[in-house]
């Protein structure tokens, strides 16, 4: 699955559960994920403390 498709899924699957997060955290090693995340406008996208 690209970025891309995993944003999608990912938003569909909130959009199931009517959830809207404050606060999304991804694996800082996940950069291209997060910078899709980004593009994609999803709410609250921040890197975690591993």
């Amino acid at each position: 699955m690209t970025d891309a498709q995993y944003s999608r899924a990912v938003r569909a699957w909130l959009d199931e559960q009517q959830v809207v997060p404050k606060l999304t955290f991804i694996d800082p090693s996940a950069a291209s994920f997060s910078t899709q995340l980004w593009t994609d406008r999803h709410p609250g996208v921040a890197l975690a403390n591993n």
